[in-house]
């Protein structure tokens, strides 16, 4: 499932040199690694491309894969350059709109609709 997504990614620019996609409870990371500045076209189709990607659907078949038995709280998108260990972009969405995961209430699903920036202080 992640392998088209990865393709898809891979096809935006040469300068990306891998893409990881990983999961550590209870959350999935897309690492996406360049070797320079993306521009702002290539940083937004990355974006854009994941969040296309991240249905409910498929992040439910990526907590299958791992036998994960509930909702992925979140998702995160990190663009790095050259292995650096802070991202130079970073977005998130997540499936409930609060942390009460308990709350299944139609008003507490976003289902990974909202993404937001996460700004890395240097």
């Amino acid at each position: 499932m992640t392998k088209a997504y990865e393709q898809d990614i891979k096809r935006i620019s040469d300068a990306i040199t891998s893409i990881k996609v990983t999961f550590q409870r209870p959350n999935v990371y897309f690492n996406v690694h360049m070797d320079n500045e993306p521009s702002a076209e290539v940083v937004q189709a990355v974006l854009s491309r994941t969040q296309a990607f991240t249905t409910v659907e498929n992040i439910s078949a990526i907590a299958d894969a791992v036998n994960w038995g509930i909702e992925i709280s979140e998702v995160h998108l990190s663009i790095r350059l050259n292995k650096a260990d802070v991202p130079a972009y970073h977005y998130m969405t997540s499936y409930f709109k609060t942390s009460d995961a308990s709350n299944y209430s139609a008003e507490n699903i976003d289902a990974y609709s909202t993404w937001h920036e996460v700004v890395h202080s240097s």
